[in-house]
């Protein structure tokens, strides 16, 4: 192959030239990617103060006890994507590892047993985790009304 560069670099030939219709060498090519990098990131430049935040999804899992609480009752305001809160509740007389869920400082329900032991234990160890609504389903079963995730936060 014609302007290929050099005999001896294995990926010779991997990127294309569309303009001289063969390919380019790695180092060339290597070039072409740096530069056109550079002009977009130029041209897309971020403020200098701007953060980058991860966050973590630890699990999904169903608001337990909807029935009970006021999940019925706010309903209607309730949208995917909404924050949730977790409260630990120690002292609860059915589970020592209660961890309660609060739209608004309205109590949706609990993070159901088969979680709560990690989402418990990280709360205890001062570890900041959220909630946030995934899925949201109209219907008879309470149990699978009001799916969340538990996030980490940084």
């Amino acid at each position: 192959m014609k302007g290929t560069g050099s005999a001896q670099w294995p990926l010779r030939g991997f990127f294309p030239d569309r303009r001289r219709r063969h390919w380019r060498s790695p180092s060339s090519a290597l070039r072409w990617l740096v530069s056109g990098l550079m002009a977009l990131c130029s041209w897309t430049s971020l403020p200098a103060a701007a953060e980058v935040v991860a966050r973590m999804v630890l699990m999904t899992l169903p608001v337990a006890g909807v029935q009970y609480h006021a999940g019925k009752a706010v309903w209607g305001q309730l949208r995917v994507g909404d924050a949730l809160t977790l409260e630990r509740e120690p002292d609860n007389p059915y589970d020592p590892r209660a961890v309660r869920v609060l739209w608004q400082g309205h109590m949706l329900g609990y993070v159901p047993r088969a979680g709560n032991e990690t989402v418990a234990r990280l709360l205890d160890q001062g570890v900041r985790l959220a909630g946030r609504i995934t899925h949201l389903q109209p219907g008879r079963s309470h149990w699978a009304r009001i799916q969340f995730e538990v996030i980490i936060e940084p």
